[in-house]
């Protein structure tokens, strides 16, 4: 009896106090790193007041890329997609291309459509890895009836022509390629002023993107000048870049601005770079920013993916928007987002982030080193056995090598320890490093 009173109770309490569902609204500045955002007024405010932070890992399967970021998000794990470059073809749906889409796929046209998904399928499947499902988050969104929508797209120009560019729809696809609504086709405007001679037609995106909130469950934007910027950042020189990015940063914190006075007190806002600038992409900085607002909290978030606070991985995005529906796909491998709260989240990453980029410019060299001081112990070590009736003081030279052969002990301890030393700078780290192994020697 007392325990079906306490089932009642706990049932009860549920339904009385849960907390309605609000939307999703997923923000793609592609190509753009934490302190660049900080740069929109904007987003620079709501940073200061509020959000969870995160930089997040954008490897995907057979290779790392664009794609195969927003490809391995919507899938739940690392995927693969089409190498060819022309392929990746979604368009809004019209009489002639829903029906080639049919004929392909055996399935009905949506909104939008990826018109060649299985060139896409077909790659993962045949040549993937890690066995990921491609559209795994919204075939589960619309299994549930929750509806999806995109708008923008990073399409550029290059002699003359459009290079189509709508990545970001493999991130809100289902599993045949389709997603509800949008608009992806006719969203830019022609403006000298801008890269490539294009930009995103902000009044158009903030119209369209207030109709399809209403509209849709979860809503993707891709705020394409981003991604234009930093491709044509080779033709620009210092001057023309920063009055471009300008331009650029006021378009966006005009658009943004509107947006968070348009959503309610229950969604979720996520403005999310899929892939790092070509410029930090070169020089090893490879994680790409994720900030998550939901409510008035401020900290980072966190992973069991990555076990690391303020890093997550691509592939748990997809799952952390279908757990904000009280959603779960059992085929996705991600997981989602924990937070920890913690005041000057920003300035804790990008301290994290330095020592990240300095332990990878010198990994390479310190597994060398540790490799060629074990092989060399060791192989000394073997031919000093067999050969050890010809050494006069033998027991010396074997303690000599037995104290290098200790390396292979000392040398891994040191590496998991110096971190503790909190060093950033490659040169502290291995000067750290060096010192662990000293005392640990002693």
């Amino acid at each position: 009896l007392m325990a079906v009173v306490m089932i009642l109770l706990v049932t009860a309490t549920q339904y009385g106090f849960a907390e309605e569902k609000g939307k999703v609204v997923f923000i793609n500045m592609n190509r753009t790193n934490l302190v660049s955002m900080r740069k929109v007024p904007t987003l620079k405010k709501e940073l200061d007041n509020r959000g969870y932070i995160a930089l997040m890992n954008i490897r995907g399967d057979k290779g790392t890329n664009d794609r195969r970021s927003y490809a391995s998000m919507g899938a739940g794990g690392r995927a693969n997609v089409t190498k060819d470059e022309d392929v990746i073809n979604f368009g809004n749906v019209n009489e002639e291309n829903a029906k080639i889409f049919e004929a392909a796929t055996g399935k009905k046209a949506k909104g939008i459509n990826y018109l060649n998904v299985n060139r896409s399928i077909n790659d993962n499947f045949e040549n993937g890895e890690f066995g990921s499902t491609l559209g795994n988050m919204g075939q589960t969104l619309s299994d549930n009836n929750l509806k999806t929508a995109v708008i923008g797209n990073s399409d550029t120009i290059e002699n003359g022509e459009v290079v189509v560019n709508r990545d970001l729809c493999l991130l809100a696809m289902d599993q045949y390629g389709r997603i509800d609504m949008g608009n992806v086709d006719n969203i830019n405007k022609k403006d000298t002023s801008m890269p490539y001679g294009i930009s995103t037609d902000y009044d158009k995106l903030l119209k369209e993107t207030k109709d399809y909130y209403s509209k849709s469950d979860a809503l993707f934007v891709d705020l394409g000048d981003a991604y234009r910027l930093d491709a044509y950042k080779g033709s620009l020189n210092e001057e023309t870049y920063e009055s471009m990015r300008d331009n650029v940063d006021k378009k966006i914190d005009k658009y943004l601005k509107e947006v968070f006075n348009m959503v309610g007190e229950n969604d979720v806002v996520y403005v999310v770079s899929g892939f790092p600038s070509n410029l930090d992409y070169k020089n090893k900085r490879r994680l790409s920013p994720v900030v998550k607002f939901e409510g008035a909290g401020k900290g980072l978030l966190t992973s069991s993916t990555t076990r690391q606070n303020g890093i997550v991985a691509n592939l748990d995005i997809g799952v952390d928007i279908l757990n904000e529906f009280g959603l779960k796909s059992e085929t996705m491998v991600g997981r989602s987002l924990g937070t920890n709260d913690k005041e000057e989240n920003i300035e804790y990453l990008l301290g994290e982030y330095e020592k990240i980029v300095s332990i990878s410019n010198i990994r390479g060299t310190i597994i060398n080193i540790f490799v060629s001081v074990v092989s060399i112990s060791w192989v000394i070590a073997a031919v000093a056995i067999l050969f050890r009736n010809r050494f006069k003081h033998k027991e010396k030279v074997f303690n000599v090598l037995k104290e290098f052969i200790k390396l292979g002990i000392i040398m891994p301890l040191s590496f998991m320890i110096a971190p503790l030393l909190n060093f950033k700078t490659p040169m502290g780290i291995l000067l750290g490093i060096f010192a662990v192994a000293v005392v640990l020697y002693i």
